[in-house]
């Protein structure tokens, strides 16, 4: 992953990319989305594109398991200033990265972080702690399925869910 405006930060787990949307911060153990970013300036334009059509300036949004805010920050230019995206990230790293990218694309009045999953249920959920320090798919950790569980062995920590 090469990107002329890619700056990596402290310890490696971080970068910070020059994307459509302003600058983003990254996580470097996570080539899917963050490989995106740094080689289009964006992640998953069509879904974006699409998502974004049928959302009015002044609207309200939801972004279920928004990752590091990349389709959050794109809704919330969308609804514009007076709109509102209400991103559900239950993953550590994610959702601290949700949080710094909603302030670096200047969206911070529009995108609401909360840090919890969302279900058919409340209650709390063991949610997988990523070694951010290992290449990993953080957009396809998969909660409540044993198998996954078992295959990963990654410790967990209990989180909301909504």
């Amino acid at each position: 992953m090469t990107n002329p405006q890619a700056i990596k930060t402290p310890f490696n787990q971080t970068v910070l990319i020059g994307t459509r949307w302003g600058l983003m911060l990254g996580l470097q153990c996570d080539p899917w989305q963050t490989g995106s970013l740094m080689m289009y300036g964006e992640w998953s334009k069509y879904e974006s594109d699409t998502i974004c059509s049928c959302l009015p300036v002044g609207g309200v949004a939801l972004d279920v398991g928004a990752n590091i805010g990349s389709l959050s920050v794109a809704m919330a230019k969308k609804v514009g200033q007076y709109g509102k995206v209400i991103s559900f990230e239950p993953q550590r790293a994610a959702y601290a990265l949700l949080c710094a990218n909603s302030a670096l694309t200047h969206c911070l009045t529009q995108i609401e972080p909360v840090r919890a999953a969302v279900s058919d249920y409340e209650g709390v959920i063991d949610v997988p702690i990523v070694d951010i320090n290992k290449a990993f798919n953080i957009g396809g950790v998969r909660l409540a399925d044993k198998g996954y569980d078992e295959a990963t062995g990654l410790p967990k920590e209990p989180v909301m869910c909504l």
